[in-house]
């Protein structure tokens, strides 16, 4: 199933520099990026979150889409007008489903979010429905969480994440004075 990688620490800790490290990482090693840095003023711009990380493969993937499924997904990145009969409330995170197994079933796929506190409610909402779905593909995320006054992802799917603190420990720093290699990271094995 899905693999998580949850960093975790204070402001200044460099979460978002293992994070881009890491991503990195994964890119090299074949996996398909698709990230988004999220930001306390974007909260209420909902799915803005998710946009972030669809849009670059929407173009590749839509002609493969059920037309709802691919209109569902035009009409939240705003490249299509919305129709003038609503879709059910399931479209769309299905939709999402469909894309993630598209994309996975060409090779690895990361879902790369930072600052996953300031994620936008719609976009959780609609990532943990299609991450709870993923099964046995392999699809991970990579999330970064300001851990002061914050709990875990749980929202997106992220419950069972292997977390990275902010120890100071000797080994911690090694790591990542080292980078953080995918094989480290175990986001898919």
């Amino acid at each position: 199933g899905m693999r998580a990688i949850l960093v975790r620490g204070e402001p200044g800790f460099g979460k978002t520099a293992i994070w881009r490290e890491a991503a990195l990482a994964a890119e090299t090693a074949g996996v398909s990026v698709f990230a988004t840095r999220c930001a306390e003023a974007e909260l209420p711009i909902a799915l803005g979150g998710l946009c972030d990380l669809i849009e670059p493969a929407f173009v590749e993937i839509a002609d493969e889409l059920p037309e709802p499924q691919r209109r569902a997904i035009a009409v939240a990145l705003g490249v299509e007008d919305a129709a003038p009969i609503v879709p059910d409330s399931l479209t769309l995170p299905r939709a999402v489903v469909a894309v993630l197994r598209l994309l996975a079933a060409r090779t690895p796929v990361l879902l790369a979010i930072d600052d996953v506190q300031w994620l936008d409610a719609a976009s959780g909402r609609v990532l943990a429905f299609a991450l709870r779905r993923s099964g046995a593909l392999p699809i991970g995320a990579l999330v970064t969480l300001f851990s002061i006054g914050f709990g875990t992802p749980a929202a997106i799917g992220c419950e069972g994440a292997t977390v990275h603190t902010s120890s100071r420990s000797p080994t911690f720093r090694q790591r990542r004075s080292h980078g953080v290699p995918s094989r480290r990271l175990k986001i898919f094995e």
